[in-house]
């Protein structure tokens, strides 16, 4: 398993040749990788959680089903866009380039950028300020999550979080493109890499497009 991913990352040239060689062999781990991404991503996703539970009345429930509601969506979330993501694979090249194994290799640089977040969110900890969320002032407490929600973005933790994220996904294009280049040649590859591509940029752009006018 450390062998496959350590090729996959480093170098994915070799380890495709290998892995369509012996496709069933390193299919059959694919879910494994997809399992630690989980679980790595929704540990870090603590990390920017955590500090929202001190901002909630004293007593309130609210601050940790927010947080685990965070860290749950997470770990299922990583599920999901995998299933998408060899959905896309399977459907603009083939069966034959083996689109869920390669959907799961592709997130494998998570594993590094993952626990280098969760490093930096144990060492570099949000503080926020005491601003109170007082749940029955609905006017008062979108307010009070927008402020949170800005500082938390221009945090230490924050920043590295979307510039991370900005790498991961150019990592992982560049290991779908070579894995369906592999076996279905560069024009598959570049369609799958370019709806990936673009169904990252949607992801990432629809906090801002879901965003209130105005807000």
């Amino acid at each position: 398993m450390l062998d496959a991913i350590f090729l996959v990352l480093f170098k994915p040239l070799k380890f495709f040749k290998q892995f369509f060689e012996d496709d069933n062999k390193y299919a059959s781990r694919a879910l494994f990788i997809v399992l630690i991404v989980a679980i790595l991503s929704a540990i870090s996703s603590y990390f920017g959680a955590a500090p929202m539970t001190e901002l909630f009345p004293k007593g309130s429930p609210m601050g940790l089903i927010s947080m685990l509601t965070t860290v749950i969506s997470t770990l299922v979330m990583v599920f999901v866009f995998w299933l998408i993501n060899g959905l896309i694979i399977r459907m603009a090249a083939s069966k034959d380039v083996k689109p869920w194994a390669i959907a799961a290799y592709s997130i494998s640089p998570q594993i590094l950028l993952g626990t280098a977040l969760i490093v930096i969110g144990a060492l570099f900890p949000m503080n926020l300020p005491n601003i109170r969320l007082d749940i029955q002032d609905p006017l008062a407490f979108q307010e009070g999550m927008q402020r949170i929600s800005n500082l938390m973005q221009t945090s230490f933790y924050g920043q590295s979080s979307r510039y991370l994220s900005y790498l991961g996904i150019a990592w992982s294009l560049l290991i779908s493109f070579l894995g369906v280049r592999e076996r279905a040649g560069n024009s598959k590859a570049i369609t799958v890499t370019l709806i990936l591509a673009a169904l990252s940029a949607l992801f990432m752009l629809l906090p801002i497009l879901l965003k209130p006018v105005g807000g």
